[in-house]
């Protein structure tokens, strides 16, 4: 049985459609998991509505704790040999689970995971007869896709099926945004085997609204301790990949820094922190034009590099290149 686990809160406008979706799936043997983290809308009552339509919908109302609670709650709920997820308001092809599990028993896979699409026209409806693209992978060479392909689609917690024990002594971190990117490097550091394919079986449909999408400092500050963490998890396990995360956190800190959204604000406070904590280590895989940028910003001139840009920069390493 795969276990779906659909965190709930205040998407009554799209629950049903969204769950409506699951229970097309072409693959039966499965539970979808509602968990109802204290919904003020009637998101509640959507909720106990589908699970009275089909008995493999079970629902657990809990007190509001954020999405992270809801997810633990799930996992916690869960009887199914492997997870999958979906938010409450995106939409899967009814052949997402079937190609996710026939694929898992096929290759013996601990993960597998498929493509992802923002447009519901593009969504894959046919399961194809040769899955396109398909990749096997163990655990190093999947965590380095994360920073050679798409980010989202490879630290996105909806586009895969994931063996249950992968999450023995694992949880999601509650009250932080961007669990998504906390967790999933976890898994596939645990994953003996990964399997991926490039149909787009899953529809990711970005709300204004959204946690993520808020212009919310925590969330960003979240994000930049999540990476931090990973980029220290990495340092033992293999030389190219920790360099893949160290040039990955030293642009994102870059980017942060000199992001005028974010010019005198905790956030940038942050991020100004983590640089000069590790500046010995960035400067080691630096090429001259990021060492120049790289001492700008640990010397406090982030304010100059927001409001000019990097053209100063280039313009003095052409000086530097032609001798003057």
């Amino acid at each position: 049985m795969i276990s779906i686990i659909v965190p709930v809160y205040n998407t009554a406008d799209e629950l049903k459609n969204s769950v409506k979706s699951i229970l097309k799936q072409t693959h039966s043997d499965l539970e979808i998991i509602l968990v109802n983290d204290g919904s003020t809308d009637n998101s509640g009552e959507i909720c106990e509505e589908l699970a009275r339509l089909d008995n493999r919908v079970r629902v657990v109302h809990k007190e509001n704790g954020g999405v992270a609670s809801a997810r633990n709650r799930g996992l916690d709920e869960a009887k199914g040999d492997y997870i999958g997820w979906v938010d409450s308001d995106d939409i899967v092809s009814p052949n997402m689970y079937k190609a996710l599990y026939d694929t898992a028993l096929k290759y013996d896979a601990d993960i597998v995971q498929c493509s992802h699409t923002r447009f519901l026209d593009k969504l894959q409806i046919e399961y194809p007869d040769e899955l396109p693209s398909l990749k096997i992978l163990n655990n190093i060479e999947s965590l380095k896709r994360i920073y050679t392909t798409h980010y989202t689609n490879s630290c996105a917690l909806w586009s895969k099926i994931y063996r249950r024990c992968l999450f023995d002594g694992l949880r999601f971190t509650e009250g932080a945004a961007y669990e998504d990117d906390e967790i999933v490097p976890q898994l596939l550091q645990k994953a003996e085997k990964l399997v991926f394919f490039e149909s787009p079986l899953y529809c990711y449909i970005k709300r204004e609204n959204s946690i993520i999408t808020a212009p919310k400092q925590k969330n960003t500050m979240a994000l930049t301790s999540h990476l931090e963490k990973r980029m220290l998890r990495f340092k033992d396990l293999d030389e190219e990949l920790y360099n893949m995360c160290l040039r990955h956190f030293y642009q994102y800190l870059k980017n942060t820094l000199c992001n005028e959204f974010y010019l005198h604000t905790p956030v940038q406070e942050q991020a100004a922190g983590f640089l000069k904590k590790h500046y010995s280590t960035f400067f080691k895989i630096s090429n001259k034009y990021d060492k120049i940028t790289l001492t700008l910003l640990k010397c406090g001139m982030t304010d100059f590099v927001a409001k000019h840009g990097f053209e100063p920069i280039q313009k003095l390493l052409s000086k530097l290149k032609k001798g003057g």
